[in-house]
């Protein structure tokens, strides 16, 4: 089907489609700019709208993601796609934004990422084209991350409490990203406060790595079970090491199989007498 591109209204500032309220933005299409490499023959295209006037990015509104990345997902790495496409195939479009976990199936970094549906009863449909695909942390503006010192509580707002934006991502150079995980650094706009009240969690050099069938202890701000919510104060778990390779990385298991370090908890440290620093689940590193 041909739309009058004129006819076409991008919606941002809300979950919501049929929201209008005053942080509801409303804009109409100049133009569509088509990827002059990408072949229309299959009947759709990579395509570019150029907006007839400007959004306006400021304190309340941000881009979903950010346009540039360094690395494409990797073949069975899962991944969400979201969008106000159909609720089936030729159905209506719902109100509610809604999203779809998916996994990467084929990759040709030259082109596009191939990509299905991890529930065969769900999928992205007519009207997700052009909707974010989010592949861990690649879905979010590094901007947008807060870092959070000095509580035990991830919600509380006190004047002990510092929190910070972060201004870049380093990655590591050597580790080898096929596994859909990195080990990074993250730096901060401005620095947090290390003074009396506030000290580091660990020392960041130690001389020796724990060993087989010791036990560790992790912590983290991690969903409480797989796909649940984040809690408020930070939980704990006990592991027991399983495996070291003392020149890429530790891997360890929770030493009650019905506990474990879940989603969320990725950089969080491994005490062990030293600290460690988790890169991945279950999977921490020496920094």
């Amino acid at each position: 089907k041909v739309y009058d591109i004129k006819t076409i209204r991008v919606i941002a500032g809300t979950r919501q489609r049929l929201r209008r309220t005053a942080n509801v933005q409303r804009r109409r299409v100049q133009r569509k700019i088509l990827h002059p490499d990408y072949p229309q023959a299959p009947g759709c295209d990579i395509a570019l709208m150029q907006l007839q006037t400007k959004l306006d990015i400021d304190g309340k509104y941000r881009a979903i993601a950010s346009l540039e990345f360094d690395e494409y997902p990797v073949i069975g790495q899962l991944c969400i796609a979201a969008g106000w496409g159909r609720t089936y195939l030729n159905g209506p479009c719902p109100n509610d934004i809604l999203h779809v976990k998916m996994l990467i199936i084929s990759v040709d970094p030259a082109h596009i990422s191939l990509h299905r549906p991890s529930d065969y009863a769900q999928a992205a449909c007519s009207g997700d084209s052009g909707g974010p695909l989010f592949c861990q942390e690649k879905g979010y503006n590094i901007k947008s991350i807060r870092v959070i010192a000095g509580t035990r509580r991830r919600l509380r707002r006190t004047a002990n409490v510092q929190r910070r934006r972060v201004q870049r991502k380093i990655l590591h150079p050597e580790y080898p990203r096929a596994s859909g995980c990195d080990i990074a650094l993250m730096q901060l706009q401005t620095k947090l406060d290390i003074d009396g009240k506030h000290r580091a969690i660990a020392p960041l050099e130690f001389d020796e790595y724990p060993v087989f069938g010791q036990h560790c202890i992790a912590a983290g701000w991690g969903t409480i079970y797989n796909g649940g919510p984040s809690p408020n104060d930070i939980l704990y778990v006990k592991m027991v090491v399983i495996g070291i390779e003392p020149s890429k990385f530790v891997l360890s298991r929770h030493s009650d199989y019905a506990q474990a370090a879940c989603s969320g908890d990725s950089g969080g440290p491994l005490f062990c007498g030293g600290d460690y620093k988790s890169i991945y689940c279950n999977v921490y590193t020496k920094i």
